[in-house]
C-alpha cells in the first residue's frame, strides 16, 4: 500500500507544483522584458534596442531569409560539436571506469581542457587550422567533452559492489546487467552533461563564429556591431536565446521525461 501511497502523493505535488512553476517563470519572462525596456530606454538606442525594435528587425531577418541562413550554420555547427564531444567524452569515460591506469592518463587530458581560457584556446587552434566550420568544431570538441567525461566517471560511482555482486548472484548477462543496473546508475550524470553540453556549445560556437567565422549568428553579431546596427544585433542575441531554451526543454526536456519514466519501469 506504502507505494501506491508514495506515488500518488508525487502525482498530487507535480500537479500543485507545475502550474505554479509556469506562472512563475511567466512572471519572470515579464520582469525581464520590463527591465530590458527600462534599460534600453535609459541607455538609448545606441547601446541596447528595445524588445519593440528588436522584434520588428528579428521579423525582418526571418523574412530576409538571412535568420534561416545563419541559423542553420549555427546550428550544424552545434550538432557535430555536441556528438564528437559526447562519443569522445563517452569512450574516455567507459575506459576510465573500466581500467584505472586509463583514468589516470586521461585526467590531465581533461584538466588541461577543462582549465584552460577559452580564448586563449581558440586562438591556439585558429592559429593551428585557420578560420572556419573546421576550427570551431575542433574548438567546441576539446571544450566540452570533458564534460560528458566528468559526469560519467562520478556517476559509475553509482553502480556500486552491491549491485555487481547482486548481478553476479542472480547470474544475470551482460546486457541485463547494462540496463538494469550500469545504466540507471549513469544516466543521472549523462543527462546532466547533455544539458551543460547543449547550452555551452551554444556560447562557444558563437564565440568560435565571431572570432574566426564568415558566417552563422556569431558572424552575424560581429558584423551588426561593425555597422552599428545595436537593433539587429540585439536581435542576434535574441535568437542565441531562444536557442539555447528550445534545446533544454523543447528538446532535453522530453528525453529527461523518457529517461525517468524507463528507470521507473
Amino acid at each position: 500500500m506504502t507505494p501506491g501511497i508514495d506515488a500518488n502523493n508525487m502525482d498530487r505535488q507535480r500537479r500543485v507544483i507545475v502550474p505554479a512553476g509556469n506562472v512563475w517563470f511567466m512572471v519572470g519572462v515579464g520582469v525581464l522584458l520590463v527591465v530590458w525596456w527600462a534599460v534600453s530606454r535609459w541607455s538609448g538606442p545606441l547601446l541596447l534596442a528595445s524588445p519593440a525594435e528588436t522584434m520588428t528587425t528579428l521579423l525582418h531577418l526571418v523574412w530576409s531569409g538571412g535568420l534561416l541562413e545563419h541559423c542553420g550554420i549555427t546550428i550544424v555547427r552545434i550538432a557535430v560539436i555536441i556528438l564528437v564531444a559526447t562519443t569522445a567524452g563517452a569512450l574516455m569515460g567507459l575506459l576510465a571506469l573500466k581500467d584505472a591506469r586509463a583514468a589516470g592518463l586521461f585526467e590531465p587530458w581533461r584538466r588541461l581542457c577543462a582549465t584552460v581560457p577559452p580564448i586563449i584556446l581558440v586562438i591556439v587552434v585558429m592559429y593551428w587550422m585557420g578560420m572556419g566550420g573546421g576550427m570551431i568544431v575542433t574548438f567546441g570538441a576539446l571544450i566540452l567533452w570533458p564534460i560528458m567525461y566528468v559526469n560519467l566517471v562520478e556517476s559509475g560511482a553509482n553502480y556500486t559492489n552491491d549491485l555487481r555482486e547482486t548481478a553476479q548472484v542472480f547470474g544475470l548477462s551482460i546486457l541485463t546487467r547494462a540496463r538494469h543496473f550500469f545504466i540507471p546508475a549513469i544516466m543521472p550524470g549523462c543527462l546532466t552533461a547533455a544539458v551543460q553540453m547543449t547550452c555551452s556549445a551554444i556560447r562557444v560556437v558563437v564565440l568560435a563564429e565571431a572570432l574566426g567565422a564568415d558566417r552563422g549568428i556569431g558572424a552575424a553579431i560581429v558584423t551588426s556591431s561593425r555597422n552599428l546596427d545595436i537593433a539587429q544585433m540585439t536581435a542576434w542575441v535574441l535568437v542565441t536565446l531562444i536557442l539555447a531554451f528550445l534545446a533544454e526543454f523543447a528538446l532535453l526536456g522530453p528525453v529527461r521525461r523518457r529517461v525517468y519514466r524507463w528507470k521507473t519501469t
